[in-house]
């Protein structure tokens, strides 16, 4: 895969107000997490997450758990159109979700008889606190009578060793779901799992646990407000690992298929102040040497920058440090031979004098083919409604685009050329990734007036 960056002269420009200290979100779907394996897939601000599958008592999952809910359609519990509770922070689009769903021809222990020892969920483990700011869980549904598949859900977080409890909100008038209040405390089952996964961490403390109270039978969709759950952590405490569980509130009188569908891992942080406003960052590979390039704006007390490789875009390394002109505007080079050979991920790691730094977005360069992305052209540019996208022939799959926080706003699929509807976005600053049959990436800034 390639990635091609295209900058227009004077839209970037504005794009540099990006550096402003603002509270942004960050969205990661857990069966990503889950695919990158145990090397961890690295989030936005470059913290690594890990992901596994876990299960107490007797919880077993069926073969859809963790997988992005885009490949397993109507599975995931019925149709999901986006719509999402209003309180919801992340991105609402279908290849957010993640799919889980019990063996079809196992049971799960009763929650009200068992305490809910019986579940499956995913543990997700950062390499530094993070303040997780939305988990929202779907599909919370079933019928509330013995025996039925009547679903529970809860979510609650460690910061090392410290319990973090989170919080739900559901959408109140109408809701079908209520807080179990009969325990205080789950099933020794989920201590033993949480020893296992954090050692020396202490017993889980009265996690909130939500149920479906319906009896009316399980006839909801994952878009259904009253059937959706969000947690939220308790005073804003920041995790470094993150539970999320998923179980059976009835014993179902015989075994049957249940799933449910989880939304992303959101994150809240504050955008550091850039040490400089990065204009662009490209790279071309040719004759065994990957070139890179990078323009800089209203550099203050810039140190470095360092070029971190990557062989699979997850696992990164130092290539090598250039020191930073320390103000004003410039133009940056720095050549890699040793990786030359091979598919090569980069990004930049920008340093400021006093220690603080950030990551640039990550580009491919490709060791094989002619490393050259799809020409996509894009007009008008500023775009009031309909922004035409053109290429020199080449067939497109996708276009995505992004807003300035890097929140993704509208995906589509399209051929040789197309358009994309923008009037409903809000002025500013956008980027367009054009992705080819090849898995060429190309960016393009544009503003929406």
């Amino acid at each position: 895969m390639r990635t091609a960056t295209v900058f227009l002269a004077g839209v970037f420009l504005l794009a540099g107000h990006s550096a402003i200290k603002a509270q942004t979100y960050s969205s990661t779907a857990i069966s990503t997490i889950l695919s990158a394996g145990a090397g961890g897939y690295i989030l936005p601000d470059g913290t690594t997450a890990t992901a596994q599958i876990v299960a107490t008592g007797s919880g077993t999952f069926g073969t859809i758990t963790g997988q992005n809910a885009s490949a397993v359609g109507s599975s995931i519990g019925g149709t999901y159109t986006g719509n999402t509770l209003p309180a919801y922070t992340g991105d609402n689009s279908i290849n957010m979700l993640t799919a889980i769903q019990k063996k079809p021809d196992a049971t799960i222990e009763g929650g009200r008889a068992d305490n809910c020892k019986g579940s499956i969920g995913f543990w997700i483990h950062f390499s530094k606190p993070m303040l997780i700011a939305d988990m929202l869980m779907l599909d919370i549904d079933g019928a509330n009578t013995s025996p039925t598949n009547s679903e529970w859900t809860s979510v609650f977080g460690y910061n090392n060793t410290t319990f973090v409890p989170y919080t739900a909100t559901t959408s109140g008038a109408g809701s079908e779901l209520g807080k179990v209040t009969a325990f205080t405390n789950p099933n020794a089952s989920w201590n033993t799992m949480i020893a296992g996964k954090i050692p020396g961490a202490q017993a889980v403390q009265s996690p909130e646990i939500w149920r479906c109270t319906t009896a009316n039978g399980g006839t909801s969709q994952p878009d259904d407000v009253s059937n959706q759950v969000l947690f939220n952590p308790t005073n804003g405490a920041k995790v470094t690992d993150l539970f999320v569980l998923w179980g059976l509130w009835q014993q179902p009188g015989s075994p049957t298929t249940q799933a449910s569908a989880l939304g992303p891992i959101v994150v809240k942080a504050p955008t550091a102040s850039l040490p400089l406003n990065l204009l662009s960052f490209t790279g071309v590979h040719e004759a065994g040497l990957n070139s890179l390039q990078w323009k800089t704006g209203d550099e203050v007390n810039t140190r470095a920058f360092d070029i971190e490789y990557s062989s699979n875009g997850k696992n990164f390394e130092v290539a090598g440090t250039v020191a930073a002109y320390g103000t004003g505007n410039h133009s940056y080079y720095f050549e890699d031979s040793k990786h030359a050979d091979r598919n090569a991920y980069y990004r930049l790691k920008m340093i400021d004098n006093n220690g603080t730094y950030t990551y640039s977005r990550t580009i491919v360069l490709n060791a094989q083919g002619s490393n050259a992305a799809a020409a996509v052209r894009i007009w008008p540019n500023p775009v009031n409604s309909q922004l035409n996208i053109g290429t020199d022939g080449a067939t497109l799959q996708s276009i995505t685009i992004y807003d300035i926080q890097g929140k993704v706003v509208s995906r589509v699929q399209v051929g040789e050329a197309g358009s994309i509807d923008c009037s409903m976005l809000a002025a500013g600053v956008y980027f367009l990734n054009a992705s080819d049959k090849e898995g060429n990436v190309t960016t393009i800034p544009f503003v929406k007036k």
